[in-house]
């Protein structure tokens, strides 16, 4: 299938690549499928999440554990219900980055990623219980001892 995109022009997916969102992203009631799209130079860190329904769509999304971050949320039962998925092991979990100027000025949203189960193609964006950052810096400066 052809898909047309206001970043990338017109990309030929294999329907197998469509994610469904079976709880819309935040904003985007309307908006149910998507495909990711990579970068080989980039490789998976970095991806965007291009809506099929609207080529004005698109969102960047940052693999926070490859960041040397994580998440220790256990994951509720309706959230394994809409994503069809027994652990949290089976779940990726991206953050969907704020990227201004430039890379280095990235943001992440920590507190409400999107949760996506690979095996089924079944995503949702959860705001998290636990207390994380909306703007959380991708590339802190480390401290000098």
């Amino acid at each position: 299938m052809i898909i047309k995109t206001r970043d990338f022009g017109e990309l030929e997916m294999d329907e197998s690549a469509i994610i469904t969102f079976t709880r819309p992203i935040y904003g985007f009631d309307t908006l149910t499928k998507y495909v990711i799209l990579t970068d080989d130079e980039i490789g998976n860190s970095i991806v965007w999440l291009q809506s099929i329904e609207n080529e004005n769509v698109c969102f960047i999304l940052i693999n926070i554990v490859e960041f040397g971050y994580g998440y220790d949320e256990e994951l509720s039962e309706e959230i394994k219900n809409l994503l069809k998925v027994e652990n949290k092991e089976d779940v990726i979990f991206l953050t969907m980055a704020n990227i201004r100027d430039s890379l280095q000025d990235a943001t992440v949203n920590l507190k409400s990623p999107v949760l996506l189960n690979t095996e089924t193609k079944l995503a949702c964006q959860e705001i998290l219980d636990k207390d994380y950052d909306l703007r959380f810096p991708l590339f802190r400066e480390v401290e000098q001892c």
